[in-house]
């Protein structure tokens, strides 16, 4: 599994840190966005310019285990989120809908719309979490009990 490098050290392959990546125009990030390395792809997924993020999401075949780890991590942009939800594929995992509903800048109505999907161990979990929205955990909340009587 490559990782990408600190910010102040320089990649082999294309001789740019991170900072240097973060500097570029967004026309360039979006072409270097297209096919990039992984470790590439895990620095642009958390670009703070919508385009940059959703077009490394979108134009990239991304692995299960990476596909988590965006839909987890908070330095992501909303918009890559919500592309997230558009694709069928990546729904039907159970991983990737859990960590959506339990990531707090998952809008909330799309997460709202997915906790029926889960299990009644993660229902009750998000109903005792302070990390979700309010309208996420009692949500969580009423389903819970319902499942549970």
């Amino acid at each position: 599994a490559e990782k990408a490098p600190p910010s102040g050290e320089v990649e082999e392959r294309t001789g740019l840190t991170e900072g240097q990546i973060r500097a570029m125009a967004v026309p360039v990030r979006m072409r270097m966005s297209r096919g990039a390395p992984r470790w590439l792809r895990n620095v642009l997924v958390r670009d703070p310019h919508p385009l940059v993020a959703v077009s490394t999401v979108v134009n990239n075949s991304l692995s299960d285990e990476e596909l988590e780890a965006i839909a987890r991590s908070r330095l992501v942009v909303e918009e890559v989120l919500v592309e997230m939800t558009r694709h069928r594929s990546w729904m039907n995992k159970y991983s990737v809908v859990s960590a959506l509903v339990a990531n707090r800048r998952t809008p909330v109505g799309i997460a709202v719309r997915f906790l029926p999907r889960l299990s009644v161990r993660e229902l009750r979990a998000l109903a005792h979490s302070r990390n979700v929205s309010d309208a996420v955990r009692s949500g969580a909340q009423r389903i819970y009990h319902s499942r549970t009587q």
